[in-house]
């Protein structure tokens, strides 16, 4: 999902009427930035579940979303 001035997200995923934005970063320390895209669909299409998948060791949520770890990735679909 990419708009016209680029905010993106790498994933969306539609699983049971449910949707999940999900973007993924190499970072250890994800910040505010990390989260833009997701922050961006949730403006434009409405609530779904945002996540950044990353390489924290253990969920820290945000505001814009919730920091997974790569081995929690199928909680996505939980």
């Amino acid at each position: 999902w990419r708009t016209r001035k680029g905010a993106e997200v790498d994933f969306v995923i539609e699983w049971e009427g449910r949707r999940a934005a999900v973007e993924v970063k190499h970072t250890d320390r994800p910040g505010p930035k990390d989260f833009a895209g997701l922050a961006a669909f949730h403006e434009l299409e409405g609530d779904c579940g945002r996540f950044l998948v990353c390489r924290v060791e253990r969920a820290q949520k945000f505001d814009a979303g919730l920091a997974l770890p790569f081995s929690r990735l199928g909680e996505v679909f939980a």
